[in-house]
């Protein structure tokens, strides 16, 4: 009975998803494959709107920094590549300039930066372009870890294959991204929209009144009053630490809601381990101690008996070998 035959044409799939590609093909592949090519375009406008935003603002030597990083970073697979345009990105943000200016500080900048179309397209063009840059990254170099350091240099990780991206993924991605741009700002416009006020009775936080330039003011403040750069401090811990006790209880439950049996049966074995490996490591030590007592009192009772027999069979040899009627007896008795 012959074995069925792989496909050619899905043998041939996989090695292209597994072989190093060259600087060329990476090129070849962003801008031919229509799939992936709607991943570049968004990286690169993406980054095209980034350095806009910072042109505008004054930051032209960090507009150009930006999208040379970010290009080469596309082109030549650096993993850390969305990570170090982010970096550009907020020291030109800071220092528009470059370096840094002696000047008038305005105290209620901070304050009014909440919903500036400026600010959403810097962050949404950054979100895009990270999120489009990863994507890139495992369609065209790697899309998951190495499972071992045994590799050969030559063998690269599997990419993944642009036909698993959905017709509507970037799409979906987009507008997610534009939810969470979002969702920060109304964030941001809470946290400069509250007081914090431990001291009073009640509850610790109250809205701050917008017409007052008092916590604004430079110098000491008396106790219990705060600026507005503690205030957005508190809040910011606050809202990071119920947010997340928040999430837990809802998504928690989200997920026991929607766990199968064989999940929750895995989940619960895991749990028990968890909660008693110790007194199990402890017991399974004397059982483990047990049979190895037993086995080398076997050992030891099958050598006594081998060495037993053994000297009753040299015994009676002996015996026999010494014996002074052993000729006679056998001419007397024929038939022995």
């Amino acid at each position: 009975m012959t074995t069925a035959s792989t496909d050619p044409h899905l043998e041939s799939a996989r090695q292209n998803h597994t072989q190093r590609l060259s600087p060329r093909q990476v090129v070849e592949r962003l801008l031919q494959d229509e799939r992936i090519r709607r991943y570049t375009f968004a990286a690169l406008g993406a980054l095209a709107l980034t350095a806009l935003v910072l042109y505008l603002s004054g930051g032209d030597i960090g507009a150009a920094v930006v999208m040379l990083v970010g290009t080469v970073s596309i082109v030549f697979r650096w993993a850390a590549g969305p990570p170090l345009v982010l970096l550009v990105l907020f020291y030109f943000s800071v220092f528009p300039f470059g370096y840094l200016q002696l000047g008038y500080n305005n105290p209620l900048q901070v304050r009014e930066t909440h919903f500036r179309i400026s600010d959403l397209i810097l962050v949404m063009s950054a979100l895009v372009y990270c999120g489009s840059a990863y994507r890139l990254l495992g369609l065209v170099h790697q899309s998951l870890p190495l499972e071992n350091t045994s590799r050969r240099r030559d063998e690269a990780a599997p990419r993944r294959p642009s036909t698993h991206i959905a017709a509507n993924e970037l799409t979906q991605f987009v507008s997610a991204s534009a939810a969470m741009v979002l969702a920060g700002q109304v964030v941001w416009w809470l946290i400069n929209a509250f007081d914090f006020t431990p001291m009073e009775s009640g509850f610790p936080f109250q809205w701050a009144d917008q017409e007052s330039f008092a916590r604004y003011r430079s110098g000491s403040f008396p106790p219990g009053e705060f600026s507005a750069g503690q205030s957005r401090f508190f809040l910011t811990v606050g809202l990071l630490f119920f947010g997340y006790l928040l999430y837990r209880l809802v998504f928690g439950y989200w997920r026991l809601r929607v766990m199968g049996p064989a999940e929750g049966a895995m989940i619960l074995a895991n749990t028990s381990w968890a909660e008693s490996h110790r007194e199990r490591a402890r017991i399974e030590k004397w059982r483990a101690w047990g049979r190895q007592r037993v086995l080398a009192r076997r050992r030891y009772e099958r050598s006594r008996t081998t060495a037993v027999s053994d000297s009753r069979i040299a015994a009676l040899a002996v015996g026999r070998h010494d014996s002074p009627h052993r000729g006679t007896d056998r001419l007397d008795n024929p038939s022995s």
